[in-house]
């Protein structure tokens, strides 16, 4: 009680020059943005939480808390909060928890997210962190990782379930200088809150709660992709050091076909105007980590120069008119990036015929690790989560934590 009447007085304080009280849950929201709650307040201190970046680096953003909408903006290192009766200026901003609880950059509020949201400005840019349970967070994870399978499919949303949660503990304080732990988006694992959480894929998280992958006793880095086309890929498409549980292996079936041969992504193609393709390339070098970038008018010829285990492009060279260009690794993608959209894979062919370079190609994301698609499919077939886990984190075991 005496709490309560001292954050009243406080309340009090910071509103005086309002001619009008803001509504009820506005108000919390403001009060939690003061000194009293620095920390966010967890509904329960026991449980293992994540902090989920929903936004950084942006200029505004919109908050939904129970009825009330509140526009942010910021000014330096301080917040400009609006909820369309009153303003209010502060350093920081805490949501607490709230069935109807949202963060949108344009108003639609289409996720609702558990736990807290704390809000911060720093030299002029927001950051929106959702504080939230992992095996809540999870739920916002799994639907949006590999979908809404059916019931056929269960085990297979059992391991998206354990290698989501696996992946979430081992990016724990790996941005502890970020003030957060994973992104909501595809640098980590897409996020959207709630909104999209099914019974089925609420059970799959209950049925293997708190179980994660380790090697060796530690969590394991649980990378997966959507579609390895018969073959997964190592460490090295990323130029990185060799993991024995991330090592490449085949992923067929006893008849020799691709577990993951369902996938639209088995094969693909692209086509690139030959007229047009130079200065795409050139305006990607930089994001294909290409290290001598150079100025060209003409491609002469792209030639795969070597490959790993599985077909993915290890060296692709472009000969130009102004010398040759080389691309390494999973990063050969970008060099082809075309509105915003990368290749589906590093594993292709090229060729020219008349005006167009013609790129065909298998699979779907990096291929290291876990196949979605596989895993979809040698569920169907019958096999448990843990086998399908061990058998693409291979030497590695499903623990309960």
């Amino acid at each position: 009680m005496a709490f309560l009447k001292s954050s009243l007085r406080l309340s009090k304080c910071l509103f005086k020059n309002f001619k009008a009280p803001l509504s009820g849950s506005a108000f919390s929201a403001l009060l939690l943005g003061s000194a009293i709650f620095a920390e966010p307040i967890l509904a329960n201190s026991a449980a293992q939480n994540i902090k989920v970046a929903l936004f950084t680096d942006v200029k505004s953003v919109y908050l939904l808390h129970g009825k009330d909408t509140i526009s942010v903006t910021c000014n330096g290192d301080r917040l400009l909060l609006n909820d369309g009766k009153k303003k209010h200026k502060t350093p920081s901003l805490s949501l607490k928890p709230n069935k109807n609880l949202s963060a949108s950059a344009n108003k639609k509020f289409a996720n609702r997210y558990q736990g807290d949201i704390h809000v911060t400005a720093k030299q002029g840019k927001i950051s929106v962190i959702n504080t939230v349970d992992i095996e809540d967070y999870l739920r916002g994870v799994v639907p949006y990782e590999i979908g809404k399978l059916d019931a056929d499919r269960f085990e297979a949303l059992k391991v998206q379930a354990v290698a989501a949660r696996t992946y979430a503990y081992k990016q724990l304080g790996s941005r502890a200088n970020m003030g957060f732990d994973v992104y909501a988006d595809t640098r980590d694992q897409v996020y959207n809150g709630t909104t999209g959480a099914t019974e089925l894929t609420d059970k799959a998280i209950k049925e293997t709660a708190h179980e994660i992958v380790v090697f060796n006793g530690e969590p394991i880095e649980a990378y997966y992709h959507s579609t390895c086309a018969g073959h997964t890929a190592s460490l090295a498409v990323w130029n990185r050091n060799p993991l024995a549980y991330l090592s490449p292996i085949p992923d067929i079936d006893e008849n020799g076909k691709a577990y993951c041969s369902v996938s639209s992504y088995m094969q693909w193609e692209r086509k690139f105007d030959a007229k047009k393709l130079p200065k795409l390339i050139e305006a990607n070098q930089k994001a294909a980590n290409v290290k001598k970038p150079k100025q060209f008018n003409k491609i002469l010829n792209i030639v795969v120069e070597g490959t790993f285990d599985g077909d993915r492009i290890s060296v692709l060279s472009i000969l130009t008119d102004k010398g040759s260009i080389t691309a390494r690794g999973d990063k050969v993608r970008w060099l082809f990036s075309e509105g915003g959209k990368i290749l589906p894979s590093a594993s292709f062919t090229v060729k020219r015929k008349g005006g167009e370079w013609i790129l065909t190609g298998k699979g779907f994301g990096h291929g290291i690790g876990m196949c979605q698609m596989g895993a979809r499919e040698r569920a169907k077939a019958g096999q448990s989560y843990k086998e399908i886990l061990e058998h693409y984190y291979h030497g590695a075991k499903v623990e309960k934590r």
